[in-house]
C-alpha cells in the first residue's frame, strides 16, 4: 500500500470493522476492529471516545485517526460517512480494515478501489460513500478444511471466539498493516 495515493493525499483515516457488543470481542468477525485497537496500543495513542453525534469512536495518533463504528458491521456505512465528513477526508484517505472469510488464516491483502466480494460490511460503506475508491485491509480468517472435509459456511465460523493457535498469525498480520502504513518505522 502506498500511504500516499495518486491524487497526492495521504492515508488519514483508518477504521476498523467489528459488532458492538462484549459477546463480539475476540471473535474473527472482529479482527478489523481489534486491529485498528492494537496499532493504537503499538502507537502509545491515548484511549478512544466517542466522536460528537457519531455511531463511532476514534483516537488520533500523530497525523492519523484510528476508529472504529459502534453499530453492527452491516450497518458501518453512514458511520465511515460520517467520519469523513467530521473529519473533512475524501474516500481516498480512508483505510477500512475487516475480516475475509475467503482469505487463508492470517493472510493480509491490501488494495484500493474494489468492490465488497460479498462483505456486508464493505456492502454498506460502498454504499454510504457511493464510490468503491477508498482503500482495504482484508484480514483472512479462513482455516483450512481438513482433508477431506466440505468447506464451512462463513456463517458457520466467523462469530466463534478466535482459538489461541489462530493468535499468532493475527499478530503477524497486524505487523503487516502497521509496516504498510508506517514503513520508516
Amino acid at each position: 500500500m502506498d500511504p500516499e495515493n495518486s491524487n497526492g493525499k495521504s492515508i488519514a483515516l483508518i477504521v476498523g470493522l467489528g459488532n458492538p457488543g462484549p459477546e463480539y470481542v475476540g471473535t474473527y468477525h472482529n479482527i478489523g476492529r481489534r486491529a485498528v485497537e492494537e496499532l493504537v496500543r503499538r502507537r502509545g495513542a491515548a484511549s478512544f471516545a466517542r466522536v460528537s453525534r457519531i455511531t463511532a469512536e476514534a483516537t488520533r495518533v500523530d497525523a492519523h485517526t484510528f476508529a472504529y463504528p459502534v453499530v453492527y458491521m452491516n450497518e458501518s456505512g453512514p458511520a465511515v460517512r460520517a467520519l469523513l465528513d467530521f473529519y473533512k477526508l475524501q474516500p481516498e484517505q480512508l483505510l477500512v480494515v475487516h475480516d475475509d472469510a475467503d482469505l487463508p488464516l492470517g493472510e493480509v491483502r491490501i488494495a484500493f478501489g474494489r468492490g465488497d466480494a460479498g462483505h456486508h460490511g464493505i456492502q454498506s460503506v460502498i454504499g454510504a460513500l457511493g464510490t468503491e475508491a477508498f482503500h482495504r485491509a482484508r484480514i483472512g480468517i479462513r482455516t483450512p478444511a481438513p482433508e477431506g472435509a466440505p468447506r464451512l459456511e462463513a456463517g458457520d465460523f466467523v462469530l466463534k471466539h478466535i482459538a489461541p493457535a489462530d493468535e499468532p498469525r493475527f499478530i503477524a498480520a497486524f505487523d503487516e498493516i502497521e509496516r504498510a502504513l508506517f514503513p520508516a518505522s
